[in-house]
């Protein structure tokens, strides 16, 4: 979960930036309902830079990119810095990044999200579902949902 920078900032340069929170994944005993809700994002806080995050990892074959959002900054004095991409480190193998981006394309070409597809380009998509957490628990519908959400 930290390789892929969660926990953390990413130093991008757009003024102040949330690290989120994967406190309860970072204590010495991890308690077993942290792991379990952990795997599918409760518990847990992310922002959603982090949250695309993996799939960058993904699309640069297993290495972390520190996030940039634009080439250079010109100083008052005239003076040009370019930014250049910085690896942060790797995170998994090649070879794994391959086999989980084949897997993201499969879902659009052959799965739930064949409407995202684009004739003449690979299109990787992720299922999902989502609980929104209220007071004292999550709703059971999205009929549930108070009319000012």
């Amino acid at each position: 979960t930290k390789n892929y920078g969660f926990g953390e900032s990413t130093g991008i340069e757009l003024g102040a930036e949330s690290k989120g929170s994967i406190a309860n994944l970072l204590k010495p005993k991890i308690a077993e309902i942290d792991a379990a809700t952990s795997a599918f994002g409760q518990g847990i806080a992310a922002t959603p830079l982090q949250m695309i995050m993996p799939y960058q990892v993904i699309a640069d074959q297993g290495i972390l990119m520190k996030p940039y959002v634009v080439q250079a900054i010109v100083k008052s004095n005239g003076r040009k810095e370019e930014i250049k991409p910085k690896m942060v480190r790797r995170v998994i193998s090649e070879r794994t990044a391959n086999t989980i981006a084949a897997m993201l394309v499969n879902v659009v070409e052959l799965g739930h999200s064949k409407k995202a597809s684009i004739n003449g380009y690979y299109i990787g998509g992720k299922t999902g579902t989502a609980q929104i957490a209220t007071r004292g628990g999550y709703l059971q519908s999205i009929a549930s949902l108070p009319e000012k959400f």
